[in-house]
């Protein structure tokens, strides 16, 4: 009997100290408190300067896209990341813009996008509910 309840702790204590698989951490693991990965890709004629941003703390403050670019973005778990592109051409000609949110939920178990919308010349796809692509 001793023994069937140390295999049953033993089993019960595996099952709860393992790491939950719900969003990413920095190191390659898995952690609560983790983030998910978003990216943009600039497959316009355009570069892309960021206007605004929501929270300029969870990635770098130069976070332009120029044509051919790409930007990836780490939004941690409960939270959400807004930001508004304006399209240049190189003559700096101004072309339209480009919003987006990328957002998290509890544990990252829900993620994507949403408030997302263009203007002018700018086109977009979504795709995988983690890319923006800008053509």
């Amino acid at each position: 009997m001793i023994l069937i309840l140390f295999i049953l702790l033993v089993l019960v204590v595996g099952v709860f100290d393992a790491k939950p698989n719900y969003c990413s951490s920095g190191d390659g693991g898995s952690s609560i408190t983790g983030t998910k990965g978003f990216n943009i890709f600039n497959n316009s004629p355009y570069r892309l300067e960021l206007i605004s941003i929501s929270n300029p703390l969870l990635n770098p403050p130069d976070l332009n896209i120029p044509r051919g670019g790409s930007h990836h973005f780490e939004v941690p778990c409960s939270s959400s990341l807004y930001l508004e592109y304006y399209a240049y051409s190189e003559d700096n000609y101004y072309w339209g813009s480009l919003k987006v949110e990328f957002f998290t939920s509890s544990l990252c178990l829900n993620y994507g996008i949403r408030n997302d919308s263009s203007t002018g010349k700018i086109n977009y796809t979504k795709r995988s509910y983690i890319a923006v692509y800008v053509y």
